[in-house]
């Protein structure tokens, strides 16, 4: 007799069927990365418009708040705030950077 067991390898040549959980799972997790990346387009464009920072070094920040979200259980929450913060930082560096290049360039003249 042989025994249905779900949880066991497929049949030679028979893709498993999701079960209900896992598609359900699936569905949530496709649906939360969907709406991260709208808001990540909505970020993205907001930091473009208010700050004078090169777009791959802007792209790059929010990435990284990315990933940071989803290392923590509500990536949908947290995202938002991980990348405001990225975006401080770097904004602050950026400045501090501009502001070093303008006092090198003065002694130079």
């Amino acid at each position: 007799m042989k025994l249905n067991n779900s949880f066991g390898p497929p049949e030679r040549g028979q893709p498993r069927k999701p079960d209900r959980l896992t598609a359900r799972c699936l569905h949530v997790c496709r649906k939360i990365a969907r709406e991260l990346n709208r808001v990540k387009s909505e970020l993205t464009q907001h930091f473009q418009n208010m700050l004078d920072i090169p777009a791959p070094w802007l792209q790059q920040s929010i990435n990284e708040a990315e990933a940071l979200a989803w290392q923590t259980g509500f990536p949908n929450l947290l995202f938002p705030l991980l990348a405001e913060e990225k975006v401080r930082k770097l904004g602050r560096w950026y400045s501090h950077q501009q502001m070093i290049q303008r006092q090198n360039y003065q002694e130079a003249a």
